[in-house]
């Protein structure tokens, strides 16, 4: 028997707006501004009923909706401005909203406004397609997020709506290390399997005697530290489901950059390698329980993209073992080298 979990899915309820000139930042539950590219949760005013806003599975196909699900992984959000001189959020101004998650669906994970509920003419609120302005409005000691572009669109004549009252939580946490300190930009790091019994931490492999080198296990090689370069300049630590560059520190005989990238797709199964040299790609750390994974969807480096993200693992290609996406993720740990 097929089991449906209890969720309400975000609508749109008609009102009147009004965008002042200049307006107050929007602030976090610890009354700091919301800042352009950190992520945040979106709760319910109180969090007592429905859990986050996070990504719902309506139908069992994409594209995913925004809505509650207690079950479900509350995934953290990022805020685009759309002023692009602007660093901070502020109330009533047009801003692109996007889920900074992982998913099955190749599309992006930017909100826009969807058909309406044949029963009740409210609008639905989704992901993928071509993005929607959204705005946030103070309402007492909370905010509601609505849909009324303005600013993005002076000449319009939008039929405005408010979709939930919302208090916004403050950026994802760090991802720690073995001793528990927050990982930090230019610190070197081994990156090690939970548990660490099989096949080595994660270090250059020469795949084919040649260059450019893969990245993968190999318990005969040796075991290099990487680093991490955060996309947010401002930022000296990784945290969780943030973007980053990482780049092993060797010296090498191939005349390239140790980052990483996304390579070509394996024949066989399809699965991404991940290799060194060439343009690097933006990476990203998830918590997995006591661990975490690594894995590749660019979301604030590049809010508009769609890419086909994907969780990193292990495949086993004529006794080698490479680091690859799009199959079982390898829970990994970082030591501080």
């Amino acid at each position: 028997m097929k089991t449906i979990f209890s969720f309400f899915c975000l609508v749109l309820a008609i009102t009147q707006a009004q965008v002042q000139a200049q307006t107050p930042p929007v602030l976090d539950t610890v009354g700091q501004a919301l800042q352009r590219g950190l992520k945040y949760y979106i709760l319910p005013e109180g969090n007592t009923t429905g859990g986050g806003i996070t990504l719902v599975d309506r139908n069992n196909s994409c594209p995913l909706y925004v809505g509650q699900d207690e079950e479900a992984t509350l995934f953290p959000v990022t805020f685009l401005p759309f002023n692009v001189a602007e660093n901070i959020v502020r109330e009533s101004h047009d801003f692109i909203v996007s889920f900074s998650a992982l998913t099955t669906c190749v599309q992006s994970t930017a909100w826009r406004i969807g058909d309406s509920d044949p029963e009740t003419g409210r609008r639905f609120i989704l992901t993928g397609g071509v993005p929607a302005f959204f705005r946030i409005d103070r309402n007492g000691s909370s905010y509601n997020l609505g849909w009324c572009p303005s600013i993005s669109c002076p000449n319009c004549r939008p039929r405005c709506g408010v979709a939930a009252q919302v208090q916004v939580q403050a950026q994802a946490p760090p991802v720690l290390d073995t001793v528990g300190q927050a990982l930090q930009r230019g610190l070197q790091y081994y990156i090690l399997p939970e548990g660490n019994t099989t096949g080595g931490g994660i270090t250059l492999v020469d795949r084919s005697n040649s260059c450019p080198l893969y990245v993968g296990q190999d318990e005969e090689a040796t075991l290099f530290p990487v680093t991490f370069l955060p996309f947010n300049v401002a930022e000296n630590i990784v945290r969780e489901s943030d973007d980053f560059i990482v780049s092993f520190s060797a010296l090498t005989i191939c005349v390239l950059s140790t980052a990483w990238r996304i390579g070509d797709s394996d024949p066989e199964t399809g699965r991404r390698f991940i290799l060194t040299g060439g343009v690097p790609a933006f990476f990203r750390i998830d918590r997995n329980g006591s661990s975490y994974n690594l894995g590749w969807c660019p979301s604030i480096s590049c809010p508009l993209c769609r890419p086909r993200c994907g969780v990193a693992g292990i495949l086993n290609e004529n006794g080698e073992r490479l680091l690859a996406l799009d199959g079982p993720a390898i829970p990994v740990v970082f030591q501080r080298a």
